[in-house]
């Protein structure tokens, strides 16, 4: 009932128009409900997204090997789309591209997403849940 002009996510930029991003939310809802794939090709390409942001992007030659190591990959190949998930790298791929999710670049799949890639010391570092409040409070 209030008027919402603007809103903040946690993650990127203001969301200008509120209200439309909530009947987005809410028509994508409602797809979902009627055809549950959905559910899991949004789960997939926004997981693998976030692989292509934190990487910075997957050398073509790296990606087979990547997304086979991968339990939530495995799973989502053989549960919700019943193929073998070395069938699945391609046909993953292939969404990413089609949705606009990804694309290459130099021979590398980059998300399309806005973002600003962590810097590889970080990324380099094997930090234990003991371990978050410090690493929390040096900031």
């Amino acid at each position: 009932m209030l008027p919402i002009e603007k809103a903040y996510s946690g993650h990127g930029p203001p969301i200008e128009n509120p209200m439309a991003s909530i009947e987005a939310a809410r028509s994508r809802f409602e797809k979902w409900l009627t055809m549950p794939e959905k559910i899991s090709w949004h789960a997939c390409k926004r997981i693998f997204s976030f692989t292509l942001i934190m990487k910075d992007g997957l050398a073509k030659e790296e990606i087979d090997d990547y997304l086979l190591q991968c339990g939530w990959f495995q799973d989502f190949a053989r549960y919700s789309f019943q193929v073998q998930p070395e069938q699945f790298t391609k046909i993953l791929l292939d969404e990413m591209i089609r949705s606009g999710a990804s694309k290459w670049q130099d021979n590398q799949l980059i998300a399309t997403a806005t973002y600003q890639a962590p810097a590889k010391e970080w990324m380099d570092q094997t930090i234990k849940p003991k371990e978050w409040k410090a690493l929390l409070n040096s900031f």
